[in-house]
């Protein structure tokens, strides 16, 4: 299962891409096929990574710089080739753009001589030739006389017509008769040239996708060296682990804050895992920033942190009420539950990641909290990851991890005193600065954090409404200072 649209906009997948720069149509092509590798693949995988290392290497030593030029000029000519399989009869455009197409991978396959890269481009000389058959090495293209002895005649007839003067009597007649015979022998000498590419489309497809995996590859390592990507690791045992991670669409809009995110490490096993915390305290930003390591590593990047230890899993999903498909007429919950049995078909047959945040908030907490804690016991003991972010409590229990955000622990009383009343826009700044975004382990006895009514004080609400959630709440809420 891939991630939709939707989904791979909301963990940041979309964002990273698009700053993945190919020069090539059919790097592009690739780059947003969204083809992921699949558990058996492991070893094209790493051939995939020790690509992108050489790419890296010489893109530092500048060995790539002519041949990117080169992409630059390529233009996708797939249309045309799969005319030519179709046995159609090409124009002169597309005979000029497979001329192009052509002199461009041979430039590109000499520069290929002098690297170490496993691409496989292959010789299109006779291409070139039966497109330049004077040898002129000019990368322009008309219907040449050398194609045929008759069309340089009926060239030469119909430039002395036209030195005789168009005032000549037989010049209406003679004009259109050698117009007629110039059009069917260029007719006869397009199907020639037609037929004769035919036998080259699959090494020119074959180019195309070669160009578009070397393209791919260097702006993948491109990417990785300007952003400190690190090539992930293969785990060896089940644990799926990632080290001080960060999403560069979350940290780029914490950045025009003047902020900066916080780098966050989780390590999964097979199992249920749950993770807890306060209201803005980065739950849902875990489990994206997580899940845009595993998707990014199922597509053969170089990843955003300080090191990675992942293996293929043979799906993933993602639920999220902000990342859901409600085009089927059904309500949220009713799309949630839709989900759910996919997940429980996809299991019998796979192992797979399963991230769910805030799952069955669809309906009343009575009902939410049976369901998702009947969802983490059928998960418990089996070899699927599933991993979710939850509000619920008494959710947790013995053979079940449990990851806490640490929150607001240092926002103290005298915090909420000092700044109640003041701008909101002061007052949430001040939040995001006082929240501790790391992740702990912590006991599945530990209870999820109850920070709600310190962030309403923070922000100013009502002292009367505050009162009355406090009297309500009754002995579950502690005027102690945040833990």
């Amino acid at each position: 299962m891939n991630l939709n649209a939707s989904q791979r906009k909301l963990i940041g997948l979309d964002y990273v891409l698009e700053r993945v720069n190919t020069m090539t149509p059919f790097g592009e092509q690739r780059k947003r096929s969204f083809r992921t590798w699949q558990p058996g693949q492991e070893a094209d995988l790493r051939q995939e990574h020790e690509e992108i290392d050489k790419c890296m290497a010489y893109l530092e030593a500048g060995a790539l710089r002519e041949m990117m030029h080169l992409f630059c000029q390529l233009k996708d000519i797939s249309g045309s080739v799969e005319r030519l399989s179709r046995n159609d009869v090409l124009d002169e455009v597309e005979f000029f753009e497979i001329k192009l197409f052509a002199a461009y991978c041979q430039r590109v396959r000499r520069h290929l001589a002098k690297l170490n890269l496993a691409i496989d481009l292959k010789d299109l000389a006779p291409v070139s030739r039966l497109l330049d058959p004077e040898g002129t090495g000019l990368l322009t293209f008309h219907y040449y006389d050398a194609y045929s002895p008759l069309l340089k005649e009926l060239r030469q007839a119909k430039r002395q017509l036209d030195r005789r003067g168009r005032q000549h009597p037989d010049y209406p007649g003679e004009a259109q008769r050698l117009s007629e015979e110039l059009e069917e022998v260029t007719w006869q000498v397009r199907q020639k040239l037609s037929a004769g590419l035919e036998e080259w489309a699959p090494a020119l497809l074959g180019n195309m996708q070669e160009l578009g995996r070397l393209d791919h590859r260097i702006a993948k390592a491109d990417y990785a060296r300007k952003h400190a990507c690190v090539r992930p690791a293969f785990a060896q045992t089940s644990c799926l682990c990632v080290d001080q991670m960060v999403n560069p669409m979350v940290e780029a809009i914490l950045k025009e804050k003047g902020s900066r995110m916080e780098p966050l490490t989780l390590s999964l096993t097979p199992g249920s895992a749950i993770l807890t915390g306060a209201n803005m305290g980065g739950k849902s930003v875990t489990l994206k920033t997580f899940l845009l390591q595993v998707e990014l590593f199922r597509l053969g990047y170089f990843l955003p942190c300080r090191a990675a230890s992942l293996k293929l899993p043979d799906f993933v999903h993602y639920g999220a009420e902000d990342g859901q498909d409600v085009t089927r007429g059904l309500s949220s919950f009713g799309v949630e539950v839709l989900e759910i049995n996919q997940i429980l078909k996809q299991a019998e047959t796979g192992c797979g990641l399963i991230l769910l945040d805030e799952p069955a908030r669809g309906t009343n907490p009575l009902e939410a909290q049976a369901i998702v804690k009947a969802l983490c016991r059928h998960f418990k003991a089996g070899d699927d990851y599933f991993f979710l972010a939850t509000h619920l409590p008494d959710l947790p229990e013995e053979g079940m991890r449990h990851f806490q955000i640490m929150g607001l622990k240092n926002l103290l009383q005298d915090n909420i005193k000092e700044w109640s009343g003041k701008e909101p826009k002061d007052a949430i700044a001040a939040l995001e600065r006082n929240m501790d975004y790391r992740i702990r382990e912590v006991s599945s006895t530990a209870e999820v954090p109850k920070e709600a009514i310190h962030v309403m004080e923070f922000l100013g609400t009502d002292p009367d409404l505050m009162r009355e959630i406090k009297q309500i709440l009754g002995d579950d809420y502690e005027q102690t200072e945040l833990k």
